[in-house]
């Protein structure tokens, strides 16, 4: 056990998935709206001895503007090779952009808008998908980061 990795107060509600990001950062998401006290809803990076890395925030607000993160629980995170992190659950936006059952972020927890739909973001997501209907939600995923292509 690594007796340097100690969160503080932890998450206010259920945790779904762990990424480890390549500089030994953690990526922790799922179902909470507060980590260690801050609002976060539902994905958070914590710095490697467990404290929450307040460069990273997904929920902000900037000239009377609300950014709140995801709308519904993440089950899954994926890191690719680039740092940008997948995030896949049962919400249909981020920051209020529609991004149904799966997103991409960039390292630093902004929305990749290149990522699914490049027109306008407004059909970007899992074809079908309704928060009701959990058979189009996506529960897991992996990265072939191996691949040379």
């Amino acid at each position: 056990m690594d007796t340097t990795f100690n969160p503080p107060t932890g998450a206010n509600d259920a945790i779904y998935s762990i990424s480890v990001q390549p500089d030994a950062n953690v990526i922790i998401a799922g179902q909470f709206t507060v980590v260690n006290l801050a609002a976060r809803n539902r994905i958070a990076r914590l710095k490697t001895d467990g404290t929450l890395d307040l460069t990273f925030n997904p929920g902000s607000s900037t000239n009377a503007v609300t950014l709140t993160g995801f709308d519904n629980t993440v089950y899954a995170t994926a890191i690719q090779n680039d740092g940008r992190i997948l995030a896949s659950g049962v919400f249909t936006n981020y920051h209020g952009t529609r991004r149904i059952g799966i997103a991409r972020l960039m390292a630093n927890g902004n929305l990749d808008t290149t990522f699914m739909d490049t027109g306008f973001n407004q059909f970007a997501g899992v074809p079908g998908h309704t928060a009701a209907a959990s058979a189009n939600t996506v529960l897991t995923m992996a990265i072939d980061n191996t691949a040379t292509c």
